[in-house]
């Protein structure tokens, strides 16, 4: 961990320069004169913990919780996890129906839509008794705060969009990830299948494709999030999407991907691909929060991470599509009947030091200047987590939170997107479809 020192002390500063790219009965109300004594032998209280994650993440929480039962013998929290394909759509079910669990993991890009559906999440600015918000940098929790300045969701750390090259894989293939653009991408897809054709590039799903290459792509060549929500109205042309279209297009027909029929089972958990987990693909695109998920289901590979793709031209490229990111929020249900003791457990979350080294970079570098700390000291963020974020920290991207991740446009992303890698229309015909269907969810947002 030679850089950890050094990138984790200014890991929130480069927070605060960056631009970022691209998730009962009872009320809260405002809060009393002191914490409540949820420690001692007061009222039995059972919190429900939603979130998603893989195995290590979840074993983590886990022991998170244990170790705070431990010390609040009062309070029994039930441990809601999974992955995170269909988490979004059970969680906007549960809110609906007033469900949901007490404290509830969020992804960003999903915060605009809800806040505009409803009042789901109590306002962390009223319960500062409850939680000790200081060690939070005041640009990072600025990405958690709607509604005029009402905190809604306090960031899990400090993220990017990462590229994991399987580096043992790749040496010996011969592949050369220096100046990586998207063109490139391609002839090392046909290098990979030359080698061996029962081998692939790129390890990918629909949502990695919807966020590091359909949303990221179209950023780099309109300077623009997909959608602009003053005039609610699409920035890429139609042309435009096409492109878009054609490259993840040609991505399957080059087999520079895995077809996307075999790959179906895996979605939302890539990680557990078995060519992957064989060391039958070379890389990966995922959340720098996620990178243990990927080297840990094949731990005889050497990895590396490397720059996130460019233009081929560069004087087509108006912005550099990705940048720093919180990768997760957590939020605390509005309607949960223990609103306090829900906050008191993401105080221990965030501020506990036991807490801190057990989620270690699970959730990326860690959010708090404590918890930084913590983990420097005891070299628990790993080196290829502190490398992913340092080479995005000075990078452009536009902060798509908004109407570009409602979850009805997001929709309409994905059977594009889908309708392409399977074939059943083409890119022109997919971007046609898609333009007349968002131009219809924003006639009536």
């Amino acid at each position: 961990m030679r850089k950890t020192k050094k990138v984790l002390s200014v890991m929130l500063a480069a927070m605060m320069t960056t631009s970022l790219v691209v998730g009962c009965a009872g009320g809260g109300g405002e809060t009393g004169n002191g914490k409540s004594e949820s420690g001692g032998d007061g009222e039995k209280v059972t919190l429900r913990f939603s979130w998603w994650g893989g195995d290590e993440r979840n074993e983590a929480t886990l022991d998170v919780i244990e170790a705070y039962e431990k010390e609040h013998p009062n309070v029994t929290i039930e441990a809601e996890y999974s992955g995170d394909d269909g988490y979004q759509e059970k969680l906007s079910t549960a809110l609906a129906g007033n469900t949901a669990a007490d404290i509830i993991q969020m992804g960003p890009g999903w915060m605009p839509s809800y806040v505009a559906q409803g009042d789901f999440f109590v306002n962390f600015n009223d319960y500062t008794d409850q939680i000790d918000l200081s060690g939070f940098s005041e640009e990072l929790l600025k990405k958690g705060t709607y509604n005029e300045d009402e905190l809604l969701g306090i960031p899990t750390g400090v993220a990017t969009m990462s590229f994991v090259v399987n580096k043992t894989l790749a040496d010996e293939i011969g592949l050369d990830f220096t100046d990586l653009t998207w063109e490139s991408l391609l002839e090392m897809g046909k290098k990979v299948q030359e080698y061996n054709s029962d081998y692939y590039l790129l390890n990918v799903d629909t949502a990695y494709l919807l966020t590091n290459v359909f949303r990221t792509y179209s950023m780099q060549i309109t300077g623009k999030s997909f959608i602009n929500d003053a005039e609610k109205k699409i920035n890429p042309t139609e042309e435009q999407i096409t492109e878009v279209l054609q490259y993840i297009r040609d991505l399957y027909s080059t087999k520079t991907v895995q077809a996307a029929g075999e790959t179906a089972t895996f979605e939302g958990a890539t990680q557990t691909n078995t060519k992957w987990v064989n060391g039958e693909v070379v890389c990966v695109m995922t959340n720098s929060s996620q990178i243990n998920n990927f080297t840990s289901a094949n731990e005889n590979a050497e990895y590396m991470v490397v720059n996130m793709p460019v233009q081929t031209d560069a004087s087509k490229q108006l912005n550099d599509g990705y940048g720093l990111e919180p990768p997760q929020l957590m939020c605390v249900n509005k309607n949960s009947e223990h609103v306090e003791e829900a906050v008191e457990f993401l105080d221990y979350f965030f501020n506990d030091e036991e807490a801190a080294a057990t989620l270690k970079d699970l959730r990326s570098v860690p959010p708090t200047e404590n918890a930084q700390k913590i983990c420097e000291e005891q070299g628990l963020v790993d080196e290829l987590v502190i490398q992913s974020v340092e080479l995005m920290s000075d990078k452009n991207g536009v902060y798509e939170m908004g109407l570009t991740t409602d979850a009805e446009i997001e929709a309409v992303f994905k059977t594009m997107i889908e309708s392409v890698i399977y074939e059943e229309s083409t890119p022109e015909e997919a971007a046609a479809n898609g333009v007349e269907q968002i131009n219809s969810i924003l006639e009536n947002k």
